[in-house]
């Protein structure tokens, strides 16, 4: 449902919290939101926004799981997101034990592509080590413990900017070491 403001649409949960936005978030939720969001921003320039006011539909969307919403993100959102235009979703289960098991085994992540024409979504095949590969991200997306790390097609890990200086820092380190001095002294 949508009304139209100042060349603004609103929609009603613009104005309306929904059960997801009034549950807690967890410090698993957290972390990993944290984290893609920094490998993200190491990808490509991206924003927050809300559609239809600062832009376009965004291209690709995460769902981090949650034994309430679920269910909801692996059979409702891929419809909803394809009505919205979102070209890629993926949904991961940061937990030990996954929240729903497929017909042959656990599964954590999952991800869909919008196919524009029928403006559908269809369910992402799995890759190698249960991966998948995000087209918009040009990474494959690889479950890892908690987090959902993100490769690129050579296989290297995407860094956060933290962790890439952190690895500048140390090859530094391991240089001055190679020339017989110690970086802690420098």
């Amino acid at each position: 449902m949508a009304k139209h403001m100042d060349d603004e649409v609103a929609y009603y949960y613009d104005s309306h919290p929904t059960e997801e936005d009034l549950m807690g978030e967890t410090r698993v939720h957290s972390m990993l939101v944290h984290y893609l969001m920094e490998v993200l921003t190491q990808v490509q320039d991206l924003k927050s926004w809300r559609v239809g006011k600062t832009g376009p539909t965004p291209q690709v969307v995460f769902e981090i799981a949650s034994e309430e919403t679920w269910k909801k993100d692996l059979e409702e959102k891929p419809e909803r997101y394809a009505r919205m235009g979102v070209k890629e979703y993926f949904a991961y289960d940061p937990y030990e034990r996954p929240l729903r098991r497929t017909r042959t085994s656990a599964r954590r992540l999952f991800g869909w592509h919008l196919e524009t024409e029928r403006r559908v979504m269809r369910e992402l095949p799995m890759g190698p080590d249960g991966r998948l590969w995000s087209f918009h991200l040009e990474s494959w997306l690889v479950p890892d413990g908690k987090y959902l790390r993100l490769y690129d097609n050579q296989g290297n890990l995407r860094l956060t900017g933290m962790e890439a200086e952190a690895r500048r820092a140390e090859a530094l380190a391991e240089k001055l070491r190679s020339l017989g001095i110690d970086p802690d002294q420098v």
